[in-house]
Parts: structure tokens; C-alpha cells; sequence
């Protein structure tokens, strides 16, 4: 009789457990395509009996297959995915502003030059002295659209960087809210399989944007860290501020709940922020610079010029554009001289009174700029535009293709980590079968040992 009843225990002990590894097979096949989730198995294992009992087997619960080493290379890997994702969309489309598909900086220029031409050719005519000034107009229109263009590019990823702080903290919140229930579950004796599979996605998403690393408890909440400063620890969140430092460069800090904020900005090296910082404080910055530059340095050599003429009212030493005292915000402040704008007559062509009205030296000295190079810097005005696009062609095809390795370095580390955590269908139909097998022996395990009491109950 105790044999006998021992081997149903066995018997039901193996039911239970086979059964519920049918249901943790049926979940993963259920849950192969869904974002995120880390494949589960049975476990299993002898229960203990006294000496001279026979053991079952016991099903202990769900056990995540995770490595924790392959997710750390996964939040790190699409962390660097993430800054060079954001640097190459940041740079996108600025050529835009140089060379628009109407007009452009270049062509303005170059109308400018034909301008004056035209205007050598025939120095007393007020229609050409009205069209070189309208020209010299575009050229400092187009030098102020380039620059405002850049300008409001900066401002925009001011905003984009802002927006996604706002994103990060609703996700940390979330974070360390699921710190706390997997803790009271864990101290339950329950695994929170699924809280913990919500945990890592999030911690994904927030390593996108701002770059982390995790440091798991034993009690089973994490410890979120990024640009050595903590994010959450345990159930506390902190939270993501974006905003400009006192010279206009982007500024990020943690902010604690007591309002206590840390400046992480020099050590933010991944993450979309981190690329975002790197477009709009260095890439762009560049761009202004040597367009302030070439602003700074034509308009120098086209006052030079014109200044050292006269108009037809005999008047000199007016310059064409108003004079510059440094470079650095050239290109936005550019605009035509209020000494002659609107005023044809007063465009210096001849080089004194006694030259006037057919004089065209200082117009054929304008006209000569186009080929002379500019400033200190050297190089003609069209090859230090064409130079000016080329950085920015540079810049921008370093970007993409620093987007695309790291693209393959996430998806190798992707796919590593799928290796342990990913769901094989296949393999998952051969478990299935594996314990439906097991399952159906069990059942007739019980039935012969309840045909044998049956038995041995009559016989009595």
C-alpha cells in the first residue's frame, strides 16, 4: 500500500510538472515575436524524500534564459547606436541652407560679380549701378539665410533634446516603480518574469537617448547609471533636464528630487543626447565659423574696393556693406551699407571725380575679386564656398557612416544575446512534444499504479 501510493505521488508530482512546462512552452511559442521578452524555462527538479521513499519531480517556476553580459553589450552597443543615429539625422539636410534649389550663397556671389561686369562695361547707366546693388543685397540676404539657417538648426535640436528628456523620465519613473514590485514579488518567493522583461525594455529605451548601465541588486531592483551619476536607485528615479549653459552650448543634469542637480554634459558620450550635443556644439559651430569667416573676409574685400571709388556725385570712401569689426557672427549681421543702399548713384565705379561718369576701374577691380583669393584665409570666393560645402559634406557622410557600423555592431551584439534570450519555434515544438510525451507517461504511470490498489483492494 505505501509503495503503491507512492508511486501516485510520484506520478501526480510528474503530471504537475509537465503540465506546467507545457505552459511555459506554449508561452514562449505565444511570445516569439514580441519585443522584448526573454524566453522562459521549466524548472524542474527532484523533490526530496525521506530514505527508502521514492522522489518526483517538482516544478519550481519560470526561469529566465538572460546573460547578463550579452544585455550589458546590448545596452551599450545600441547606446553608441543611439548618439550616432541622432548626430547623422542632426546634420541632415543642412546644405539646404547653403545652397538652397533656388538661388544660394554661391549664385548670389557670382550674380554679384557679373553685376559689376556689366556695370564696367557701362558705368553710367542706372540701371546697372540699380542691379549691382540689388545684387550686393542677395549676396547679404544670402549670407543672412545660410547663417539663420544653421541658427535655427541649433535651436531645433535644443528642442529635440528637450523632448527627449521629457521621454527618458517618464521611463525612469516607470523604472523605479518596477524596482519596487519586482523586489515585493522576488521577497514572495515569485520571479516577476514579465515586470522584469517590461524593466528591460525600458532600460533599452532610456539607454538610447542618454546611455546607461545597469548594476543589478540581489534584492532584484536595478541601479541605473549614466555619465557617472546615478539615474535610479532602487525605488528613486532621478530626473533628465536639458537646457543651455551660460555660452549657449547644450547643458544636461540630473536633478534629484530634492532639486539637487549634478552637470553630466562632459562626460555624456552615448545616446542620442550625446549626438545630438556633438552636432549642434561642434559639428555646426565649425560651419558657422568658416561661413562667419568667408562672410567676414568677401565683405572686407568688396569694401576695400569700393571704398577707395567714388559715386557719380564724387563722393568716396563709402564701403559697399557695413564694415565688420570681427568675423564672428558675420554672416548674420551681413547687410548692405546704409550710406549707399538704395542709392545707385552713390556705387563707386570710377576711381576719382575726374573719372566720372564713364570711370569703371573700381568696377573692374570688383569684378576681379571673383578670382582673387580673400583674405588671410586665401582662395577665391567660389572655391571657399565650395570648400564650405565640402566640410559639410564630410562631416555629414563621417556621421552616416559611423551610424552605419554602429548599426552593425548593435545588431551582432543583438543577435548574440538572442542566442541565449531569443525564442526558437522550432525548438520550442520539440519541447512540446518532449513533455507531452512525459506527461502522457505519467498519466498511465498513475492509472496501472490505481488498477494495482484497485486490485489489491478487492483481493482483501
Amino acid at each position: 500500500m505505501s509503495s503503491l501510493g507512492s508511486l501516485m505521488n510520484v506520478a501526480g508530482d510528474a503530471l504537475a510538472a509537465q503540465s506546467a512546462a507545457l505552459d511555459i512552452t506554449g508561452q514562449n511559442i505565444s511570445n516569439a515575436n514580441t519585443p522584448g521578452y526573454v524566453r522562459r524555462v521549466a524548472g524542474l527538479e527532484t523533490r526530496a524524500l525521506a530514505q527508502g521513499q521514492s522522489g518526483g519531480v517538482i516544478y519550481t517556476g519560470p526561469l529566465r534564459m538572460v546573460d547578463r553580459f550579452a544585455n550589458a553589450r546590448v545596452f551599450a552597443a545600441s547606446s553608441m547606436k543611439g548618439a550616432a543615429d541622432a548626430r547623422s539625422q542632426s546634420l541632415q539636410g543642412l546644405e539646404a541652407s547653403l545652397a538652397p534649389q533656388t538661388g544660394g550663397l554661391g549664385d548670389a556671389m557670382s550674380s554679384l560679380f557679373s553685376a559689376a561686369t556689366d556695370l564696367a562695361s557701362n558705368a553710367s547707366d542706372p540701371t546697372a549701378r540699380a542691379t549691382f546693388l540689388a545684387r550686393a543685397e542677395q549676396v547679404s540676404q544670402a549670407f543672412n539665410g545660410a547663417a539663420n539657417g544653421l541658427a535655427n538648426r541649433r535651436t531645433d535640436l535644443l528642442g529635440q533634446a528637450q523632448s527627449i528628456s521629457t521621454e527618458v523620465n517618464g521611463r525612469l519613473t516607470k523604472i523605479a516603480d518596477m524596482n519596487q514590485k519586482i523586489a515585493a514579488a522576488q521577497a514572495m518567493g515569485e520571479p516577476a518574469t514579465d515586470l522584469r522583461d517590461q524593466r528591460d525594455k525600458l532600460i533599452g529605451e532610456v539607454g538610447e537617448r542618454v546611455g546607461v548601465s545597469v548594476v543589478e541588486e540581489p534584492s532584484g531592483m536595478v541601479t541605473l547609471l549614466s555619465s557617472g551619476a546615478s539615474l535610479v536607485q532602487g525605488g528613486n528615479a532621478n530626473q533628465v533636464a536639458a537646457g543651455l549653459d551660460a555660452q549657449g552650448a547644450l547643458q544636461v543634469q540630473f536633478v534629484n528630487s530634492t532639486g539637487g542637480k549634478t552637470d553630466v554634459t562632459s562626460h555624456l558620450e552615448s545616446g542620442a543626447l550625446a549626438g545630438i550635443k556633438e552636432a549642434r556644439d561642434k559639428d555646426i559651430p565649425a560651419l558657422q565659423q568658416n561661413l562667419d569667416q568667408l562672410a567676414f573676409d568677401f565683405a572686407g574685400a568688396m569694401n576695400a574696393a569700393h571704398s577707395s571709388g567714388v559715386g557719380l556725385d564724387g563722393v568716396g570712401g563709402r564701403p559697399l556693406f557695413s564694415p565688420m569689426a570681427s568675423a564672428s557672427g558675420a554672416a548674420m549681421t551681413m547687410s548692405v551699407d546704409p550710406s549707399v543702399k538704395g542709392q545707385p548713384n552713390r556705387v563707386a565705379a570710377a576711381a576719382n571725380a575726374a573719372d566720372i561718369p564713364a570711370g569703371n576701374s573700381i568696377a573692374l577691380a570688383m569684378a576681379a575679386i571673383q578670382s582673387s583669393p580673400l583674405g588671410a584665409s586665401g582662395g577665391t570666393p567660389a572655391a571657399r564656398f565650395g570648400t564650405l560645402g565640402g566640410a559639410l559634406g564630410t562631416v555629414q557622410a563621417s556621421a552616416e557612416g559611423d551610424a552605419s557600423l554602429r548599426a552593425d555592431t548593435a545588431a551582432v551584439a543583438q543577435s548574440m544575446r538572442e542566442q541565449t534570450a531569443g525564442v526558437s519555434v522550432e525548438e520550442e515544438m520539440v519541447n512540446m512534444t518532449r513533455y507531452q510525451n512525459a506527461f502522457v507517461a505519467s498519466q498511465r504511470v498513475l492509472k496501472v499504479a490505481d488498477d494495482l490498489l484497485d486490485g489489491l483492494i478487492k483481493g482483501l
